[in-house]
């Protein structure tokens, strides 16, 4: 396993920067680290770091607690499912069949039977547990997610923004695949033609282990507000770190970075401010009246006079 590399984009600070050496001595004890580590002490830093990386087949992810690992949601709510589903294949197929059998009672739209991505990305859309991790193409949209609500645990001032580099996966998955049939869902842009293929690929009977990025073909419209791709685990009996870890230069941080924001409170509250101005809320990347009402706990309104104190009688319901 590689030896973590660490970089503070604030060279001139880094020596007196206690929080930026309180996460690398962290960092450093975990035995399940193997990333590239950035640490961004300033929220304006971002900017150079989406000026790198936009645009380059970079997908990004934003978790308010930077010692969380990259999880999905079947593995996380394994320890709920009774004992005969403990085993994550079968609780996929249970899951899925019984979304697919119930779905049309809630939508009159209905997914193709063998498309397993859409129906898995539906299932993902509306909460219930799948393999899929969710990404974006977008580096603000990444880190308004890790920044909109403070880390529950210690430290409290840490933000995490994990990004892979989708082409260097997909390439990676096609070599894996190589002289197959399977291969053709990794060579080229997914299609109709070729989602039969998902089964195959990530639902054999022995999976083997990779991380590829991929979406629907029918892109649903929360996906293509939050410029959104899934990162999918080739193997569910394992963590997805692990299916990660199986890509040859998974080590090279052309490849694989994590990003650490190292914000107090201040600074995280201009921070959803300056994204706020950028029009990146949950009123924006979840359309609807439950986006909306969720964005006031985050972004109270702006661009609006405060009331003064003897009109507020008349501003009551």
């Amino acid at each position: 396993m590689s030896t973590p590399t660490f970089e503070c984009v604030n060279p001139e600070k880094k020596k007196d920067c206690h929080r930026y050496k309180r996460y690398e001595h962290m960092v450093k004890e975990s035995e399940e680290v193997f990333r590239h580590v950035k640490c961004l002490c300033e929220w304006e830093k971002i900017l150079g770091c989406r000026r790198q990386m936009e645009g380059k087949g970079w997908a990004f992810r934003g978790l308010r607690d930077a010692t969380r690992k990259l999880e999905s949601s079947l593995r996380r709510y394994r320890k709920y499912f009774p004992n005969y589903l403990k085993d994550l294949k079968k609780a996929e197929i249970v899951l899925l069949r019984d979304f697919r059998r119930r779905f049309h009672h809630y939508s009159t739209y209905v997914p193709r039977e063998d498309d397993c991505l859409e129906w898995l990305s539906l299932m993902q859309h509306h909460g219930a547990p799948t393999r899929l991790l969710d990404f974006t193409y977008s580096i603000y949209i990444a880190a308004y997610f890790a920044l909109e609500k403070p880390p529950l645990e210690e430290p409290k001032d840490h933000y995490a923004i994990w990004a892979i580099n989708t082409r260097w996966a997909a390439e990676k998955c096609k070599e894996i695949f190589k002289d197959t049939e399977v291969s053709s869902y990794f060579e080229i842009a997914i299609n109709e033609k070729t989602v039969h293929l998902f089964p195959e690929a990530f639902m054999p009977e022995k999976p083997r282990q990779f991380v590829s990025p991929g979406n629907p073909f029918r892109l649903s419209e929360r996906l293509t507000i939050q410029k959104g791709v899934f990162m999918c685990p080739g193997d569910i009996t394992t963590s997805f770190e692990n299916n990660l870890r199986a890509l040859k230069a998974h080590d090279s941080e052309e490849n694989v970075m994590k990003l650490i924001l190292v914000l107090d409170e201040d600074q995280r509250r201009a921070a959803i401010e300056d994204l706020y101005d950028l029009n990146i809320s949950r009123a924006t990347l979840f359309p609807g009246l439950d986006g909306y009402a969720s964005s006031l706990a985050v972004s109270t309104p702006k661009h609006v006079l405060p009331p003064k104190d003897e009109h507020m009688e008349y501003l009551k319901c």
